[in-house]
């Protein structure tokens, strides 16, 4: 219930940012939610994955965390260009009902 919780200061879903390439070609991504707690500006990924059979959760969240570290990392930085408060990433798994901050 934290992570939906909408009295978060600056709680969005959804929350889409325009930017330029370095190519200069106009690009958009979509954040699935964000918000502000603490301080912290927090970036979280809903990701509809879970382990496959026989896969531990340990191994699952290993493969996931590789898989989309550095769409996090690209989410943080252009946030970081209009906003100077610290970001924390993370990825959430509604199916397994997980949170791995990345």
């Amino acid at each position: 219930q934290w992570l939906l919780n909408s009295q978060h200061t600056d709680s969005q879903c959804e929350y889409a940012i325009g930017y330029i390439t370095e190519k200069g070609k106009s690009k958009t991504v979509v954040l699935d939610r964000t918000f502000v707690e603490d301080g912290v500006r927090w970036i979280i990924d809903y990701k509809m994955a879970e382990p496959a059979k026989g896969e531990s959760q340990k191994e699952f969240l290993s493969h996931q965390t590789q898989q989309y570290k550095a769409q996090l990392e690209h989410y943080a930085a252009l946030c970081s260009q209009v906003d100077d408060r610290p970001i924390k990433t993370a990825l959430y798994f509604p199916l397994i009902n997980l949170l791995e901050v990345i």
